[in-house]
């Protein structure tokens, strides 16, 4: 089982975002979606570990958007997002709600 390196949940309770340096990810606790370091490059940072970390910061400093699948039980389907609008178009039938770190709603589905 990899260690947690770095953990933190979100002021609402429902969300906790976590690193897993020794596999150089990053992800939401008890969620398939995640994502790799060196994915992250050049955006984030000039190496995997640098973008990594500072995705990290940027998903709790509310400058993320996450979307979150309201219709599944948990795990719910949660991402990241760039293509807020993309989401909504992708999500057909399904409620989705379109938010920041801090709980803020951005957006979504009316059935939401």
């Amino acid at each position: 089982m990899a260690v947690v390196d770095r953990s933190q949940t979100s002021p609402d309770g429902t969300l906790t975002l976590e690193v897993y340096e020794a596999d150089d990810l990053v992800g939401f606790r008890g969620e398939a979606w995640h994502t790799h370091g060196d994915l992250l490059v050049p955006e984030y940072g000039r190496t995997a570990n640098e973008a990594r970390d500072a995705f990290f910061d940027s998903v709790v400093a509310d400058g993320v958007v996450i979307c979150v699948n309201v219709e599944r039980e948990p795990p719910h389907r949660i991402t990241v997002t760039d293509d807020p609008d993309g989401e909504i178009l992708a999500a057909g039938q399904e409620a989705i709600v379109l938010r920041l770190w801090s709980g803020k709603v951005v957006g979504g589905t009316p059935r939401a």
